[in-house]
């Protein structure tokens, strides 16, 4: 496969039980999902799989996530401590992000929303209660960035 023809997969770090399905939900949604989707459920393993370390040493390099969606609630490490990390390394520095929250109170949602896009993050969803805003939020967001954006060649 040529550099230019990777496969599109979305890497969903995702640290609250339950998320990572309704996630999974919406972007199977169709028929045809847009793209593939990996799942991680902690920074570390995130990282280790962007950064081909460790159990992915050889994984396959045609498989590039061209979205990472990051929950700021990650058990082993706050989502910003992550994201900080990805935008320091070469290999991921360009790779859109989206960060999203299940914080319970809305002032602690702004919060975490501010010090996501402090930090340059692409996009934040809102997680409200009742998913269906988001849930639609999330298909809007992975036919975006798995179909129609092109993303960096070094991507």
């Amino acid at each position: 496969m040529e550099k230019n023809q990777t496969k599109r997969v979305a890497l969903i770090v995702e640290g609250v039980g339950g998320l990572a399905q309704v996630i999974l939900d919406a972007f199977m949604r169709d028929e045809q999902p847009v793209c593939g989707v990996i799942v991680k459920h902690d920074g570390i393993e995130a990282l280790d799989y962007l950064l081909y370390r460790r159990v992915y040493a050889g994984r396959d390099p045609n498989v590039r996530p061209c979205v990472a969606l990051i929950d700021l609630a990650l058990h082993d490490s706050d989502g910003l401590e992550l994201l900080r990390a990805m935008l320091h390394h070469e290999q991921t520095r360009l790779m859109p992000l989206v960060a999203f929250s299940s914080a319970g109170e809305q002032e602690q949602r702004h919060q975490q929303a501010d010090a996501a896009y402090a930090l340059g993050v692409n996009s934040y969803i809102d997680i409200r209660p009742g998913f269906g805003p988001f849930e639609e939020s999330l298909q809007r967001m992975a036919r975006y960035w798995c179909v129609v954006n092109d993303p960096p060649p070094s991507l």
